[in-house]
Order: structure tokens, then sequence, then C-alpha cells
């Protein structure tokens, strides 16, 4: 046993390796190491060598002999014999720039969002027990090295199975899941996943060479005995059946099938030249004969073959070679997580492109992507953590008791559903998305019946019903021989029946289909790929007098002469010359633009080589244009119909080319008056002698050729005319790129009223004010004549008053001296007194209002105390 503290630094220190190599591989995305592309790029294709491949094909090799070899053999039958049929494939999934194998697929059949969903969720469903397979693996290559739960139950809280599956969750985000771009290549990752594709063979070869050693001291120790006798030994019982085949074609789809594999494959390749076509399968082939000493001598020094899995840590440990141990750990920790962290990153972007996003877009209509980056980033992070959670619960529930090959190929199984949709749609231009979607909808539903449940049947959670349905082999839906038709195998069962299904619905639904513009496009481009023409061969050549009169056909010649002058291009200069590489690429944009890529490529390719373009590939192509342009056409036309503007549109020979509804409302004309081809001379004087323009005073045919003239050679312009049905339009008018021109009619007339009315309003406002000022003026100047009138008044009055309220009070002083002795009466006349002083203040209180109001008295405002007013 090796102490756990061991493994765990060493882990550690591995990871900071591949830290440091994803670091330096995007740091140097254009640098030292970019003659080495295709290189790293085979070497990431590896990632198909999983744990499975490292630990289980061992195993599988000590229980069934030569079937092991089939994993290894699917890969290398397609890379030999298929390799332009993977081409071709990244060819399209570079062409549409698809981020995963749902991208792809539903790109090709009318990018259909219900699609890349139902894609999504297999997927996901699907990769689960694979990740669980690498979980097994690695918590049991540890727990073998240190001891850890030997003989024990555990829970998931105890078992480092879950501990190792938080770890690889993290590390999958970290690795995978650091920004939002998916269409971005992760350069770093791949560089990882290559560095671990080295580790991992090195590692396994070394154990086969201690293996082959420990087999020839073996035979060596016994003169009967012969190495090669018994490095064959545990495959001489060997026995093909059915299911060799089964397995061969699942490990042959999966190579590209596989969510992971696509990725990898079709997403990070530069193009079909990083390809390399004996590169993976002497990667496989040498992987493939390491096994071989490795199980003769697992069999040789473990006493049965029920730990086969772990034969690739077993013999270093029992060799006491400690170091070789780690290695194997190393060799088997790499090819989990090389698998587990593409995988993941794959089914991240899956979950959050084409499930989460639609949903996005679909209720919150009036947002940007910008505001749910953060949002999408969170559900891509919460995707890897639930996908490792699901598959350690898997594993748990069901899947720790199997076998790595038995749960790999559940695996496999489900990805090979793809494959009626894949080659579909590289290969049958009749292929519709309604085919593809029931066909893989019916196909997963029979995997998950006829594969998956089984395989998780002796699980506590599994229902009685499903458990006894299993076991009773009289049943019509027993999943393991349904209908009554048994196979050898239950994987050849359930791989039959789903693939059946799957292809059946495919082909039936897609011929009872319609297809749109957009399906016989997208089906044009997807199989135009094998067709693709090799710029740098001789036997494809292009003069620049060849694209430029191809580009002027749909463009026209001034703006496809002005087009190729911004790109630094004199065609003039250069007509007969070779056209260079740089050259086509900007022709084939240019057309692009007016007949879409698809059919410019194909328009492109015709004229490279004439003498190979059949009389059926030349009608395709004729239709394909004929579809893009009626295409561009009716999306113009409903364009124009859904602006409130008139528009007509004449070409160099001003003959009438586009208008729309409101044109032919606008004008009143009679039905089929206007068609396409008509001249405008025809229309303008048809439209003159109606009244519907201006007035033209003079010689009616010469105002009509100065009009024509003005159309041929004028700028743009903006007119307000008087028309002489009373009506104001605004014209306007733009010349065209290709001579033609465009003008645009505008009824302002009832603007025009209301700007009057609103005139009218604003005179008539202007004089109702100058009336109300002037009636206040009067009244104002009547009021101040009131105020002086009373100010004068109160001032007389004041004042004649004043004079007999003073003798009063004189009168009442000397009578109050004669009445000293008659108290009753003398208090009468003081309070007489006191009244008339109190008149003759009110009198002096009015007396200084008039002087303040008549400005003689000038207010001075001082602080005062409040309470002297209260006294």
């Amino acid at each position: 046993m090796i102490d756990s503290s061991i493994i765990v630094f060493c882990t550690a220190l591995y990871l900071v390796v591949l830290f440091y190599i994803a670091f330096r591989g995007e740091k140097n995305k254009n640098q030292s190491l970019s003659k080495y592309n295709s290189i790293i790029y085979t070497l990431s294709l590896t990632v198909y060598c999983t744990s499975w491949t490292f630990y289980g094909a061992v195993g599988n090799a000590a229980h069934s002999g030569l079937s092991y070899f089939t994993i290894y053999l699917g890969p290398i039958i397609v890379f030999i014999f298929f390799f332009p049929f993977l081409k071709k494939i990244i060819a399209a999934a570079k062409r549409h720039k698809t981020t995963s194998i749902a991208d792809f697929i539903a790109t090709r059949y009318g990018k259909s969002t219900r699609l890349s969903a139902l894609v999504t969720v297999i997927a996901f469903v699907g990769t689960m027990p694979y990740i669980a397979l690498q979980i097994k693996a690695i918590a049991s290559s540890y727990d073998t090295l240190t001891g850890t739960n030997a003989g024990t139950i555990v829970t998931p809280f105890t078992d480092t199975a879950f501990a190792l599956a938080i770890i690889l969750a993290i590390f999958s985000i970290l690795f995978g899941a650091r920004t939002i771009d998916a269409s971005q290549h992760h350069r770093g990752l791949i560089h990882a996943i290559s560095f671990e594709s080295i580790v991992k063979l090195i590692s396994f070869c070394a154990i086969a060479f201690l293996a082959y050693g420990i087999v020839d001291a073996i035979a060596s120790s016994q003169p009967e005995l012969k190495t090669q006798d018994l490095l064959i030994k545990p495959f001489e019982s060997f026995e093909f059946d059915i299911g060799i085949l089964t397995k061969t074609f699942l490990a042959a789809g999966a190579i590209f099938l596989l969510p992971r594999q696509f990725h990898v494959f079709a997403v990070e390749a530069r193009g079909g030249e990083s390809l390399s076509r004996w590169g993976l399968p002497i990667y496989l082939i040498i992987f493939s004969l390491a096994v071989v000493p490795i199980t003769a001598a697992g069999l040789l020094m473990v006493e049965g073959s029920d730990n086969a899995d772990l034969f690739v840590l077993l013999i270093p440990m029992y060799e006491e070679h400690k170091a070789l141990s780690i290695l194997s750990y190393l060799g088997g920790f790499s090819a989990a997580t090389g698998m587990v962290i593409v995988a993941t990153v794959a089914l991240s972007t899956m979950v959050s492109n084409d499930l989460i996003f639609p949903l996005l877009v679909r209720f919150y209509k009036g947002n940007t992507k910008q505001e749910f980056h953060s949002f999408l980033l969170i559900v891509r992070r919460s995707t890897i953590f639930i996908l490792v959670l699901l598959a350690y619960g898997y594993y748990y529930v069901g899947g720790a008791e199997k076998s790595l090959h038995s749960v790999g190929l559940v695996s496999f199984a489900a990805a090979i559903q793809f494959l009626p949709a894949i080659l579909g749609s590289v290969y049958w231009p009749a292929g519709h998305r309604n085919g593809a979607f029931v066909g893989l909808l019916l196909g997963f539903f029979t995997w998950v019946y006829c594969l998956l449940l089984p395989s998780l049947a002796h699980s506590a959670w599994m229902p009685t019903v499903f458990i006894e349905l299993l076991s009773d082999q009289t049943s019509f839906w027993n999943p393991s021989q349904l209908f009554w038709i048994q196979f050898e195998d239950a994987l050849t069962h359930g791989v039959f029946w789903s693939l059946l299904f799957n292809s059946s619905a495919y082909v039936y639904f897609s011929l009872k289909a319609r297809p749109s513009l957009v399906d016989r496009l997208q089906s044009a481009s997807y199989i135009s790929q094998s067709q693709n023409v090799d710029d740098n061969s001789e036997q494809y050549k292009f003069n620049v007098a060849d694209l430029f009169e191809l580009c002027v056909r749909f463009t026209g010649e001034e703006r496809t002469r002005g087009y190729f002058a911004e790109q630094g291009y004199d065609v003039n200069a250069f007509m007969m010359d070779r056209a260079d590489q740089r050259f086509k690429i900007l022709a084939e944009r240019l057309l692009a633009g007016s007949i879409g890529s698809a059919t410019a490529e194909h328009l492109i390719r015709s004229i490279a080589m004439p003498e190979q373009v059949s009389q059926s590939n030349l009608y395709g192509f004729i239709d394909q244009t004929g579809q893009a342009i009626d295409f561009n056409r009716e999306l113009l036309q409903v364009t124009l119909n859904h602006i409130g503007q008139a528009v007509s549109v004449v070409d160099a020979d001003l003959r009438l080319t586009v208008w729309n509804r409101q044109y032919i409302d606008f004008f009143d004309y009679e039905p089929n008056f206007i068609r396409a081809g008509k001249t405008i001379e025809e229309v303008i004087r048809f439209n003159v002698k109606r009244g519907y323009g201006p007035e033209l005073r003079g010689d009616l045919d010469e105002k009509i050729d100065k009009r024509l003239k003005f159309l041929r050679h004028g700028k743009s312009y903006v007119f307000v005319r008087t028309w002489q049905n009373g009506r104001i339009i605004q014209t306007e008018g733009a010349r065209m790129p290709d001579g033609g021109y465009i003008t645009t009619y505008t009824d302002i007339t009832p603007l025009k009223k209301a700007e009057k009315r609103l005139e009218a309003i604003n005179e008539t406002l202007e004089a109702k004010v100058i009336e109300r000022t002037e009636m206040l003026s009067t009244v104002n100047q009547q009021l101040e004549d009131v105020i002086n009138s009373k100010t004068h008044f109160l001032a007389a009055a004041s004042h004649d008053l004043a004079q007999p309220l003073s003798a009063s009070k004189l009168y009442m002083g000397t009578l109050l001296e004669d009445l000293a002795d008659d108290e009753e009466k003398r208090l009468l006349a003081k309070s007489s007194l006191n009244a008339l002083a109190t008149a003759e203040s009110l009198l002096k209180s009015l007396l200084h209002l008039s002087k303040l109001d008549s400005g003689v008295l000038i207010p001075e405002i001082t602080p005062i105390a409040i309470n002297d007013i209260f006294k």
C-alpha cells in the first residue's frame, strides 16, 4: 500500500502541471507551438482512450479474450477507410461554425431549436454513465493503492468516489467554464489534453514492459514454457459472435458521435488539414498491443480475474514498484480527467446554448445577449456540477458493481443514436428535421428502456414492476427480449431495436415532410462539402476576369468594381491574370451577400471546373440559385410591404424592377398595369395625365425627358410639392450602385394641414393675448384711480374730523374739572373723554394709511418684540 498523502500530493502536483500547460497554451496561441498544431490536435483526439481503455480493456481481455480489441478496431477502421467522411464532417462544422454536435445536427435540419434541445438531452443522459465509469475507475485505483474503503460499506460522504467527483467537477469548471465564449478554440484545454494523452501512453507502455518482463521471467524459470505461449494464452479461447460486430460498430461510431469526441474532432479542429489518417490509429494500435502482456502477467500473478480491471495497478504493486504504481495511477487519472473535462465542457455548452438560452430569448425578447452573460456562465458551471453528481448517483445506485467495459458500452449505445441523422446530414438531401426528431426520440426511448434501465435493475430505487418484467421471459415487453425476439447479448438487442426505430422513423418522416427553402439550402450546403474545391490544386484555375464577370452578373458592375477597389485590387489592370486565393475568397463573400454562401461556393466551383459539372449538378445549382434569389426577393418584398412609404425601383435602363403594395395604392393603378420591366417613362406619362404629380407648364415631352435624364444621372434629393390633385407629396430619390434609381413617396398632406391649423391657432392666440393685455391694463388703471380717490378721501376726512374731535376733547377736559365734586358725573365725563381719544387715534391711523398709499410715508421694516404688540 502507498500512503494516501503521497497520492494526494502527486495528484495535486499533476493538476498544477496541467494548469500550467493550459495557461501556456492560451498565452502562446500563435507563437512557438503553432508548427506542432497537427500533432497536438491528433493527440487531443486520443481523449477517446478513457479509463475504460486504460483499465477496462485489460479487464475485458482477461474475461473475453480478443473481444477487447473491438474498442480499438472500430476507430481504426473509420480513420483508415472512412477518412473522407470525417473530413466532410469537419468541413461542414467549420463552414457553419457549429459549437457542438447538437448545433451541427440542428443547423443541418433547418436550424431547428427543438431538435438541438432533444440532441442535448440525449447527450446529457447518455454521457452520465460514461462519467460514472471514470469516477469508478479513479476511485477504485485510489482505494487499491491506499487501501481506503477496503471491504467497508460507505455512504456518499465517506466514499472516495464522491470526493473525487467533486474534485473532477471543480477541475472541469476551472478548465472549461471560465468564459462564456463557446466559439473560440480552447487551445489551453487542448494542450492539456494532449499532454495527458502522452502521460497515459507512457504509463501504460511502462506497465506493459514490466508485465512483459514478468511473463518472460516466468517462462525462463520453466523450460517447457515459452514467452509467446504465455502471452497468447488468454486469447486462445476467443469465439466470434454477433456481439463482436456490435461492439466494433459502436466503437466506430463513438469516435465521432460522443459529444466530447465531436467537440475535439470537429469544433476544435483548425480545418480538414489538421486531421491525420494514421495518427490516431497508430496510437490505438500501440495501446491495444500493450494490453496483451499486461493481461497475461495479471492472470499469472493475480488469482482469479475478478480484479482484472485493476491489473494495471496490481502488477507494479505486487512487484513493489511504488514509482511505477504512482505513474500507473496518474495515467488512469489522466485518462479519466481528460474525458470528464471535455465531456462536461461540451455538454455545458449544449445545455446553455440549446436549452437555456432559447428560453431566455423567448421570455426576455427585449434584452440583449450581454444581459445574460453572467447567468449563462452560471448555467454552464451548474451543468457541470449537476452532470458529475448525477453520474456519481448512477455509480452509487447501480454502476459500482459493474465492469468498466459494460458501463462504457451503455454510453456508446446512446451516442450511436446520432448516426442516422449525421449520415443523412452529409449524404442524403431528402433528410428532414421531422424525421431526425422523431427518429432520435424513438431511438432514445428504446435505449432507455432496453439498456439504461436494465443496467440499474438491481438498484434499490428501481420499481418492482420493472424488475418483474425484466425477469419474465414470456412477456412481450421484456426489455431484454422485446417482441419475443432474443439476441445473443442484451447490448446487441438494445442497439438493434433502438437503431431500427430510429432509422426507420428518420427515413419515413423525412420522405413525408415537405422541405422548406431553408431546409434545401442547408442540405445543399452540407452535402456539397465533399466537392469542395482545393484552391491550392493546379487543376482548379481562376482568372480575375472570370470571377469579376461572375460577380457583376449578380451584384452589378459598379458595386463589384468598388468592392474590389476597396480591397486593393485594380481589376482593369489584372483582368487576364490568375486570381489568387484572396481574390477568390473576396469574390465568394461578395456573391454570398446576394445569393447565399452555399450557392456562391457552388457557383465558383462550377467555373473552376466546368468540364466536371454534370448536367444534374448544373440543374441542381440552377435550382439552388433560383431558390436563393426567390427567397431574397420574397424577403425584400415583405420588408417593403411593411413600410409606410410608396417605393419604386428602376434599373439602369429605367425599367421597373421592384415596388411595394403602397406604391400601387398611392397612385391608384389599375390591376396588372404595373409589371416588372415596364418603362418608367410610360408610368410617369400615365400619372401626369391623371393629375398624379406636380403641374408641368410648357412642353410635356420636354419636361418628361428632363425627368428621365435626372433619373439616369441625378443624385439624391428630397422635394416637397403640391400635386395637381391637391395632395402635398414629399419625394425622396437616391441612385442605386448598379445605375438604377430608388424613389419613395410620402403623402404629407395631413401633416401640412395640421401645420396650417397650428399656425392659425397661433395667430388667434396672439390676438387674444393682446386683447386680454389691453383689458388688464384698463382694469389696472381703473383700480389705481380708485385707490388714489380713496387716499384723497381718507386724507380729507381725517383732517376735517380731527378738528371737532380736538375741540370736543378740550370741552370735555374743562367739564371734567368742573365736576370735581360730583364723582358719578366725573366718571361719565372721563369715559367720554377716553372715547374721543380713541376716535382720534383711529383717525390718525387712517391718515397714516392715506400717507402710505400716496407715498408720503416710506415704511421702514425693523424687528420688534411681539410682547410689545400684546401689552
